[in-house]
């Protein structure tokens, strides 16, 4: 059994994050949401991709106190790589609109319990329209607003479905989380249109058109979500609103490092979006709320 775990550890974690294990507190979790926001990233999308991996390997853990277990360093070392692999690129995408287009694509190929995010910067009142072409039943999809609240902390959270439309509540930076529930390598492709773009965005899109009446809000072909497959919350550590992603450069300036907290170190902006490859690792309601180094969300 001993060999079976480090066999699983080796091949999931990086050697940075394995040499953190029993030293791991929410303190870090705190940390590595700073660094996060600073990608246009909240808690919740962070602990999506954690969650997703962690669960995959370790399924059942999923009803167990895992933060009351040392299990839970484990977790919060893929927490870690997460952060990481958004950093370097491996999992994080912006999708832009240029002047005169309303229209964005991007393809990806997801490894078993891994995950993407594709952040978009849009405007209060937009209308956005996504569309996930994957096989049915194989992915979750999330849709963060750029400043959750306790009313809406997301518009669309670990949901079977395949599409949403809607008009969007605030201007900033969303986050679409794309995660995988099966044993096999699958493939996606996202599509998102929006009806007005205030301003160009910095990078110029690859994909023409527009599409822009209407708004639902889910697809009724899709079945509702099964709490079962959602994740412990451990109860939160920092007050409401450290969750959120950097706000837009119109509203408000990028979040702030907590006092007592170190500054976390500069971090590349995303990159555009293109041929995704994975890299280990991957909670939203194990992180959306932050996890306490003693338990009982979430970017």
């Amino acid at each position: 059994i001993a060999h079976d775990w480090l066999t699983t550890l080796e091949a999931n974690l990086s050697p940075q994050s394995r040499q953190g294990l029993g030293s791991y507190s929410a303190a870090d979790v705190d940390r590595w949401t700073q660094a996060a926001n600073a990608l246009f990233v909240g808690r919740g999308a962070l602990s999506d991709l954690t969650d997703s991996i962690f669960f995959h390997l370790f399924p059942q853990q999923r009803s167990e106190p895992i933060f009351e277990q040392p299990i839970g360093q484990v977790w919060y070392a893929m927490a870690l790589d997460q952060l990481a692999d958004m950093q370097s690129g491996k999992t994080l995408f912006t999708m832009t609109f240029s002047e005169g287009s309303y229209r964005d694509e991007a393809r990806g190929l997801l490894a078993p319990g891994r995950g993407h995010v594709h952040i978009m910067e849009l405007s209060q009142g937009q209308l956005l329209r996504l569309n996930l072409r994957a096989p049915r039943g194989q992915t979750r999809l999330s849709l963060y607003p750029p400043r959750p609240t306790a009313e809406q902390p997301a518009l669309l959270e670990r949901s079977r479905q395949l599409t949403w439309s809607g008009r969007v509540p605030q201007s900033g930076y969303y986050e679409v989380v794309i995660t995988s529930t099966v044993d096999e390598t699958i493939a996606y492709e996202l599509t998102v249109s929006a009806d007005v773009v205030s301003r160009p965005a910095p990078a110029p899109s690859n994909a023409p058109g527009a599409d822009a009446d209407g708004a639902t809000q889910a697809d009724p072909d899709e079945p509702e979500d099964n709490p079962t497959d959602r994740a412990p919350t451990p109860p939160p550590d920092s007050p409401e609103g450290d969750r959120p992603n950097a706000p837009s450069s119109e509203t408000e300036s990028a979040p702030q490092e907590p006092s007592g907290t170190p500054d976390s170190p500069a971090v590349p902006a995303p990159p555009t979006d293109g041929d995704a490859s994975e890299a280990p690792r991957g909670s939203a309601d194990i992180l959306e709320e932050v996890p306490q180094a003693e338990p009982e969300t979430g970017e």
